[in-house]
């Protein structure tokens, strides 16, 4: 009985030493998917060792440094999440299911109803199709009865790629849309495929990595990136592997449209040296900024909302009020919510948040 006792107590403290080494910044990889139970356990044993949160993320703003965190682990987390809460209601009253995992940027005239919970990032994803010359290759597709063939690398679950295909194929009837979103995370593609391409014919989601994509030279007239994580901080080796790679399945005259919210230094650089270095010519250049800051004034509402849905889901972050408030902060980060550190280099100038169009000569 003793022998059986110690034997038990060995494993619970062993059980119990696995658990705290489980890290959500980093212990996960692309193609690991979590449904409810193991979001709860994995909660669980982050919270339970405070050295897995406690001087990573900043309690007060929610930063944490690039090397504290794996983007394939953060993301499994995410896109899990997002699947297993389902559908919630805003801070409006209205029901939907969290899938524009992006900031997204407010305008002027509004493009969507303020009613719409997602209204920001279906702007943001819109925006980059509204280039004159992107209307411009769309008519010239539909008077040489040609296929438009596009190509989203980052897509997350696939929404701006479903809102793009499907707004594209209603305003224009005759115009034959091939969208392929890509996206590292089998967890998001996951989601792409229940949520989106099934109702959409125009949609192809597949699992993929940017920095060595599976299709031949020269293949699509479009490539969107959106909120990637593309040169967060400079452009280094995997960030011009990617753009390398880009730049290879563009058709000759194709077009690159790029959004997100970098380093200031970074885009000048980006914009102004690396891609008319590599043959990129400018075919637009917008700063949205002050919209994107806007947004997330008109989001906060939202984002404490979905929050609140987490946590009455989550018992872990019920119970332990500290790791709550570690979590919650990273969350709203992420989502560059005001007095988040990702909002205030906004506000400061740090980062500024663009939209680009570029057209390759071969």
């Amino acid at each position: 009985m003793k022998k059986a006792a110690a034997i038990l107590g060995f494993v619970v403290i062993f059980a119990a030493y696995k658990l705290t080494q489980y890290d959500l910044l980093n212990s996960m990889n692309e193609n690991l998917v979590l449904n409810g139970a193991t979001i709860e356990l994995a909660i669980f044993a982050f919270c339970l060792s405070s050295s897995t949160y406690d001087g990573k993320i900043d309690i007060d703003n929610g930063h944490v440094e690039e090397d504290d965190y794996q983007k394939q682990s953060i993301y499994s987390v995410l896109y899990s999440l997002y699947d297993f809460i389902g559908t919630v209601e805003s801070d409006k009253g209205v029901d939907y299911h969290f899938t524009f995992n992006t900031w997204g940027i407010a305008s002027n005239p509004p493009l969507y109803e303020e009613s719409d919970p997602e209204r920001f990032g279906k702007t943001a994803y819109k925006s980059l199709v509204l280039f004159d010359d992107i209307k411009d290759l769309i008519s010239e597709k539909i008077s040489k009865n040609e296929a438009l063939l596009i190509l989203e690398v980052g897509c997350g679950t696939g929404a701006g790629a479903n809102l793009i295909s499907s707004e594209l194929a209603q305003e224009n009837p005759s115009l034959n849309i091939q969208y392929t979103a890509l996206d590292m995370q089998l967890a998001a593609i996951n989601l792409c495929n229940k949520l989106h391409s099934v109702n959409n014919p125009n949609l192809n989601c597949v699992q993929g990595n940017g920095m060595n994509l599976t299709f031949n030279d020269n293949t699509f007239d479009i490539i969107v990136v959106s909120e990637t994580h593309i040169a967060e901080i400079d452009l280094d080796d995997e960030s011009i592997i990617i753009l390398n790679e880009i730049k290879r399945v563009l058709i000759n005259n194709g077009y690159f449209v790029w959004g997100n919210a970098l380093f200031t230094r970074t885009w000048n650089d980006i914009i102004y040296n690396h891609l008319p270095n590599i043959g990129y010519e400018s075919c637009g250049i917008n700063n949205v900024t002050s919209g994107a800051i806007e947004a997330r004034y008109g989001d906060e509402g939202r984002a404490e909302a979905y929050w609140n849905a987490i946590k009455a889901r989550i018992l872990t972050l019920q119970w332990h009020s500290t790791c709550n408030r570690y979590i919650k902060q990273l969350l709203f980060n992420f989502y560059r919510n005001p007095g988040t550190n990702l909002f205030n280099t906004m506000v400061n100038g740090t980062d500024s948040y663009m939209q680009i169009c570029n057209k390759i000569t071969k």
